[in-house]
């Protein structure tokens, strides 16, 4: 009894304890900072290191794709080769942006980020010294020099040096400059990852990638996606039966003015030690591809030489047409001109945009049900 009046008088008086007065302020930190709020988002770390032809290799910028959002993380590998950046969780497919005439020749298929975990992506270079040139004169006596210069390297035991420039695919055309390095050499069952720079990317509507393989004559296209200034474009998975396989990027600007490089031919092999010196087209992530026929404009499925692919839920044959613009992107009565191939080979067939009738249904020919008559006598 004692102690319960002391303690009454106490909270009268206004004389809490300590432990009490504790307590209270941490509830009410609690409800002003609810659990929660604020929370930092999931991250994980990407490292990895950029070599090649087995030497690490400095100032390499590498490019990190969420497959989902298309955000892009980057990195630049240190004088070591080595490279490490923090990327929110997700999947990520992988290129470079940065070193002219070199190429990715191996890398992760995919890279998962998980929270708070590290994920390794090292990537091997390939150089593109060897890709296809304009003069044959001009590619002979590039031959003869690189073999010079290989010699000299091996006689002084130092390895041979990277290019010191871009050898691009020429762009023909009055439109944007399209600038490929030309990959000569795709895996059988991967899907093909192209990419490349067009400038000024400001006026580009649209670009593609047309290709056939060598199981028939027809031309097929896929839509390249952009990020950044640069154009990506992935093919469907190729069969070796599908070799050699003919392509060519093409582009239309926001002027109608249209531009394309060269055909360039590439070998489809199982292993990537059968490429030999031909660069090796970098793997796609999986996922859905849509290809259309460059002669109709409809979704393909399956085309000649390569697995069927997904659709991935784009109109069949549709191609929206502005009207006030007709004339200048070649529509003539309903027929909207293919980009011509370059380089002297076979031209894609135009696609032709026709309607299609609306059946006529029979007439409906009702035959009356007799009624029984009955007869009474």
């Amino acid at each position: 009894m004692r102690f319960e009046a002391t303690e009454r008088m106490t909270l009268r008086s206004g004389r809490v304890r300590p432990w009490r007065r504790a307590a209270h302020g941490f509830l009410a930190l609690l409800l002003v900072c609810p659990t929660g709020l604020g929370a930092a988002p999931a991250t994980g770390t990407i490292q990895g290191t950029v070599k090649l032809q087995g030497r690490p290799l400095s100032g390499v910028t590498v490019a990190f794709i969420e497959l989902q959002s298309g955000s892009v993380v980057r990195a630049v590998s240190s004088p070591s080769g080595d490279f490490s950046t923090v990327a929110p969780t997700g999947e990520y497919a992988v290129t470079t942006e940065s070193q002219a005439g070199l190429a990715v020749g191996h890398a992760p298929v995919k890279v998962a980020v998980a929270d708070g975990h590290v994920a390794s992506a090292d990537v091997e270079l390939v150089s593109v010294a060897s890709a296809m040139t304009q003069d044959p004169a001009a590619a002979a006596a590039g031959g003869v020099a690189a073999g010079a210069a290989a010699q000299a390297a091996t006689d002084a035991q130092t390895p041979p040096a990277a290019p010191q420039g871009p050898v691009y695919a020429q762009t023909t055309g009055t439109g944007a400059q399209i600038q490929f390095t030309p990959v000569t050499c795709f895996l059988a069952g991967e899907f093909p990852l192209l990419d490349a720079s067009i400038e000024p990317a400001a006026s580009v509507a649209r670009s593609r990638v047309y290709f056939k393989g060598a199981a028939g004559d027809a031309f097929y296209y896929i839509e390249m996606t952009q990020d950044q200034g640069r154009y990506f474009g992935k093919l469907p998975r190729p069969r070796v039966e599908a070799s050699p396989i003919t392509y060519y990027l093409q582009s239309t600007t926001t002027e109608f003015e249209e531009s394309q490089t060269q055909e360039i031919e590439a070998i489809v092999v199982q292993d990537k030690s059968e490429c030999g010196d031909r660069v090796v087209a970098a793997v796609g992530p999986a996922g859905p591809v849509t290809v259309f026929s460059a002669a109709t404009g409809a979704s393909i499925l399956a085309p000649a030489g390569f697995a069927a692919v997904t659709a991935s839920g784009l109109a069949v044959g549709i191609i929206t047409v502005i009207a006030a613009a007709a004339a200048a992107a070649g529509v003539v009565g309903g027929v909207v001109a293919a980009p011509p191939a370059g380089g002297g080979g076979a031209t894609p067939p135009p696609i032709v945009v026709v309607p299609s009738p609306i059946p006529t249904p029979p007439p409906l020919i009702i035959v009356p049900t007799p009624i029984p008559v009955t007869t009474f006598r």
